[in-house]
């Protein structure tokens, strides 16, 4: 015999708002002829603010409720780097890339970090690595 304990939902929410530094080194070779060009960007971000982050927990059928909110100001690093192609015109005031961009957030608050550590009752050593990557298309205009 089985009972019936209806559906679980969990719900996160994490936020960070900061502010911070930023430098790096940017390279460009254009080919005079063509206008077409190869570059590459690594930049360097030092961000600090506050994290915020809320998990709910609601049981349908037993009433349960497990609500937990955690708030923690930090230094976030942040590494990009950045490699692509492009074109540039002759009059210089039309610019066209293309490339690929990859990006590290350290000392961040993970939704799956949270969550286990919510589960185990210790949010003193929440700290992971959140990475970004994809395509990145731009077009300038320059007056």
């Amino acid at each position: 015999m089985s009972v019936s304990t209806g559906s679980t939902t969990a719900n996160t929410d994490i936020d960070f708002d900061g502010f911070g530094i930023l430098t790096g080194l940017d390279a460009e070779r254009r080919d005079q002829c063509s206008g077409c060009l190869i570059y590459g960007k690594v930049l360097g971000s030092l961000l600090a603010g506050n994290w915020k982050a809320d998990y709910e927990q609601i049981n349908q059928f037993g009433g349960g409720r497990i609500a937990t909110h955690f708030e923690d100001f930090r230094v976030t690093p942040v590494m990009d780097a950045e490699l692509g192609f492009g074109w540039l015109s002759p009059s210089r005031r039309l610019k066209v890339t293309a490339g690929y961009l990859f990006s590290s957030w350290f000392n961040t608050i993970s939704n799956r970090d949270y969550v286990r550590n919510v589960r185990t009752g210790d949010l003193l050593d929440l700290t992971d690595v959140l990475t970004f990557s994809g395509l990145n298309f731009r077009t300038e205009i320059r007056f």
